[in-house]
């Protein structure tokens, strides 16, 4: 599974994007998942083909900045030509093409658990920051958060948000064989493994393609190379 975070500005920009049609129509039944408060009263209603009323998601999602009184739209460059990251969170977290598809279960459960990992919504902290989950196709979805806690009105501070989430690897999950690492630096090999490494689901006594092996894709350390693994002592 792999992540890709942005900072930007503009939720309603970000929204309209997600659960539109897509630059290409490449969307596919967008939809929202889950929310900091649940699905029902944050389902936009469909207005017309690719097209969604996502006032009141807008509204809910950014309240807390707006009480606060923190911009949601890029300033001017500042001297150095550049725009400052915003308080808008965006997360992709997307299936390798050799994983199985996902149900909307399961990537609600995935999402909550690395919202709850990264700091912005805790679980049972009725004061973190506001969030919206999209899905859009099969192999991915969307976190869209703005970083403005709900109970403090302060913006959440840049150090809890990791580059990538705590312990979250570049990995696939074989739907036949369960999780295995793919390039980058938490990469166990480099090449094809030999025909003696190449494992049955029953090889370490358990079936690695339910959720749990999912969770474990992501959850684990880095795998060690066969050669830094001690030999033991005779």
């Amino acid at each position: 599974m792999i992540a890709k975070i942005t900072h930007g500005w503009r939720p309603a920009g970000l929204l309209r994007y997600l659960i539109g049609r897509g630059r290409h129509n490449e969307h596919i039944n967008p939809r929202v998942l889950d929310t900091w408060d649940g699905i029902p009263a944050q389902q936009p209603t469909q207005i017309g083909p690719g097209e969604f009323d996502l006032r009141d998601l807008v509204a809910g999602l950014t309240d807390p900045a707006v009480a606060a009184g923190i911009p949601l739209c890029e300033p001017a460059p500042g001297a150095n030509g550049k725009i400052p990251p915003g308080p808008v969170w965006q997360c992709s977290l997307r299936n390798d093409a050799s994983d199985r598809i996902l149900s909307d279960d399961e990537w609600r459960d995935v999402a909550r658990d690395l919202l709850h990992r990264t700091g912005i919504a805790p679980r049972d902290d009725i004061g973190a920051c506001r969030w919206v989950m999209v899905r859009h196709a099969d192999d991915h979805i969307h976190l869209a958060a703005v970083l403005v806690r709900e109970d403090t009105r302060k913006i959440l501070p840049p150090q809890r948000l990791p580059a990538r989430p705590r312990n979250l690897p570049r990995r696939r999950t074989n739907p036949r064989t369960g999780p295995d690492s793919t390039s980058g630096p938490h990469r166990a090999t480099r090449g094809n493994p030999g025909g003696n490494r190449k494992s049955d689901p029953t090889r370490n006594g358990r079936a690695d393609t339910d959720l749990a092996a999912l969770r474990c894709a992501y959850r684990r350390g880095p795998i060690p190379h066969p050669r830094h693994i001690p030999r033991p002592v005779k």
